[in-house]
């Protein structure tokens, strides 16, 4: 990070902020009153049931919608349109099929007067930081899916933003490339040192992963409770400390008047 950005203030803040569409000539709350702060360099996930709103509020993060009420800002500035400081992580890679992974990552660059050269070399080190070098002159089509994924964040990653989120980014990838993945982006998060903030159904991704555990409400989604994650990393999926905060969310989920929650452990 260049030192003049380092000395400026980036933490996220979301303030009051409503959320609602219009739909068959009435309107659709999907977030209530949602407020939280996260700290510059966090990595905070927040988890919620299909529809809380979750990917809702990362578009408004982005820019992408504007709020129905409140305010969302990085410093001091609010929010209102795209901008260079956010970048995004999607479920899906949304690779250019035409295109090398090369030019696909080269795309995402934000400063459009370096030259051929400096992109070029600024893509070998973002192909390098997510482990694709090699791969340069491949098409999407002959990566796996987890390799794609890479693709795709160290594209966002290129562009420079203080903060990176990532909504699902994992979930159509199996068992064994998820956690190879989830460890990839811990261990970019630690060079980049990068806010993140994860979307995600998997309890023990987000435990595993996060600095602080936002759990949404149904629709109209808010914010129910906020979990610290003490345990230094890399953290053990199997520790007494990782099943407790598991088991914690899950009631938050499920429930514990009529349900076995050691079934889920």
């Amino acid at each position: 990070m260049e030192a003049g950005n380092a000395k400026r203030n980036k933490e996220l803040q979301i303030r009051h902020v409503y959320k609602s569409f219009r739909v068959d000539a009435e309107n659709l709350e999907v977030l209530r009153d949602v407020n939280l702060e996260i700290g510059e360099g966090e990595f905070v996930s927040i988890v919620g049931f299909s529809g809380c709103g979750k990917s809702t509020l990362l578009r408004l993060i982005m820019g992408l919608d504007p709020v129905t009420e409140g305010q969302i800002s990085i410093g001091e500035n609010e929010v209102k349109k795209p901008s260079r400081e956010v970048g995004m992580v999607f479920q899906e890679a949304r690779l250019f099929p035409w295109s090398s992974i090369a030019k696909n990552v080269e795309f995402g660059i934000s400063d459009k007067s370096l030259s051929k050269q400096e992109k070029k070399e600024m893509t070998r080190k973002y192909l390098e930081l997510v482990k694709l070098n090699g791969f340069e002159d491949a098409f999407p089509a002959q990566l796996s899916g987890g390799m794609q994924q890479r693709a795709g964040i160290a594209r966002a990653l290129i562009g420079n933003p203080d903060i990176l989120l990532l909504d699902e980014p994992f979930g159509a990838l199996d068992a064994f490339t998820r956690i190879n993945m989830q460890n990839e982006i811990l261990d970019i998060w630690r060079k980049e040192n990068k806010t993140m903030l994860l979307i995600t159904h998997d309890i023990d991704e987000a435990i595993f992963l996060s600095d602080r555990i936002v759990i949404m409400s149904e629709r109209p989604g808010t914010i129910q409770e906020v979990i610290r994650v003490e345990s230094a990393r890399p953290r053990d999926r199997g520790s007494e400390e990782f099943l407790k905060i598991r088991k914690h969310i899950l009631k938050c989920f499920l429930g514990s008047s009529d349900i076995d929650l050691e079934y889920y452990i």
